[in-house]
């Protein structure tokens, strides 16, 4: 066989891969359903191109050796693997119940006995070794602890390790105990994507005691690949209650952390950290004119950053509770703003702000009891496209969260009530246009 019947093969064969692929459809609304209620928390895109989407299913559970607890529903952590074009690839669940484990382990040892009746993933990363490490919150309803851990799953999502970080028992806490992670845990590749790092959210303990609502610190603690501890910093601002809620990367490497200052939000906070030596090189506090700022978010902009919040504006405003980004330069000081008002609607909640590869960024919104707005912005904060949908009057129906698509469309996993059967998970594509 010659040189140019070998290239005649291989030309055949890579037209008949091609010829095989699916094709990516422009839009599309998909349904993954359990036998109870499912809520996804998020969404993350894969380096093969799939998605994960992460959240909780409910189930029944018979517990024979307790009367008291004999049958009731709880909760545990679901993952469903689907395609570019939201086909399902794989589903898993993963009851928790009785849990060995070292309480804190960044801080002391102390084994504790946990049944965690209801669990839910929060937050998921491949990492570069192509496993998964995905942070889970866990109650147990007899005992009233409630846990924030990890756990690390394999290619093929088999569970190969799980780690507590924390737990906070609601009428007893012996000090000095320190709370670590009292409302979520966000997961990061690091820069060089040899680390994978964990923002915890508030914890505080003063002179051995742990307060409530009073002054605290957040932590960034890095692991290895496998899941294991390598070691953790502590952060503070003038003992000011600190709740971070974004971290991005900048040129050099150093972590740009973001969050409110007070338990009202009313500031906002922002911290450059050397992630070598885990030294706070830069902090400011940004006064920007809103109240009740929930959960910023701050992604690169061409002169420096964007900051995305839902705050309140001042009483004598036509909208109240509003949307808005603002363009911050290289240290951190405002250039410009914009406001996206919801017409009617009072803004409460922003669930995801995520930057596009083909340029711009996307957000998603809740409003108070009102509709949820996806929108397409470009590098400048104009709005090229928002989608409105509708609020189905449950809690559930407010949980959601974004990812690009490889053609530059949006995909947007929310929780959607369906008759007497309660949520299902529901995925929709937008085209580049904001069609579904």
């Amino acid at each position: 066989m010659n040189l140019k019947h070998l290239l005649l093969i291989a030309v055949l064969f890579v037209v008949s891969c091609i010829e095989d692929l699916e094709p990516l459809e422009s839009n599309f609304e998909k349904v993954f359903g359990f036998n109870n209620n499912a809520l996804a928390n998020g969404i993350s895109k894969n380096a093969n191109g799939s998605f994960l989407l992460f959240g909780w299913a409910e189930r029944t559970v018979t517990n024979f050796n307790d009367l008291s607890r004999a049958t009731k529903v709880s909760q545990m952590p679901i993952l469903i693997q689907v395609d570019q074009n939201g086909n399902e690839i794989t589903t898993r669940s993963y009851p928790m119940g009785k849990v060995d484990y070292q309480f804190n382990p960044v801080v002391l040892a102390r084994q504790l006995d946990i049944n965690m009746d209801i669990a839910e993933f929060r937050d998921a990363v491949e990492m570069s070794n192509g496993k998964y490490l995905i942070t889970f919150s866990g109650f147990d309803q007899g005992d009233n602890w409630v846990v924030w851990g990890y756990v690390v799953l394999d290619r093929n999502f088999n569970m190969e390790k799980v780690q507590l970080l924390g737990d906070f028992e609601e009428e007893f806490q012996e000090p000095p105990y320190i709370l670590r992670a009292t409302n979520s845990v966000m997961f990061f590749n690091s820069p060089e994507r040899n680390e994978v790092l964990l923002l915890t959210d508030c914890s505080f303990n003063i002179d051995g005691a742990i307060i409530p609502f009073g002054p605290c610190f957040y932590s960034i603690i890095r692991l290895s690949l496998d899941g294991t501890l390598i070691d953790y910093s502590d952060y503070n601002m003038n003992s000011k209650h600190m709740t971070p809620t974004d971290m991005i990367f900048d040129n050099e490497g150093n972590a740009i952390v973001i969050g409110r200052t007070n338990f009202s939000g009313a500031n906002i906070f922002i911290h450059k950290i050397d992630l070598k030596t885990g030294d706070l090189l830069q902090e400011s506090e940004l006064t920007t004119g809103s109240a009740g700022i929930s959960e910023p978010r701050i992604l690169p902009s061409d002169d420096g950053y964007v900051l995305a919040e839902v705050g309140e504006l001042s009483a004598d405003e036509p909208i109240y509770r509003v949307f808005s980004l603002s363009f911050l330069d290289q240290d951190f000081n405002f250039l410009n703003r914009i406001f996206y008002p919801a017409g009617e609607f009072n803004e409460c909640w922003i669930r995801s702000f995520i930057p596009m590869k083909s340029g711009g960024f996307s957000a998603l919104t809740y409003t108070c009891n009102g509709p949820m707005t996806v929108f397409r912005l470009d590098q400048k904060g104009n709005e090229l496209w928002r989608w409105t949908g509708e609020f189905d009057g449950n809690d559930g129906s407010l949980i959601g969260d974004l990812a690009e698509a490889s053609d530059g469309g949006i995909i947007f996993v929310r929780s959607e009530e369906f008759n007497s059967t309660g949520h299902k998970i529901k995925l929709i594509k937008f085209d580049t246009n904001g069609n579904i």
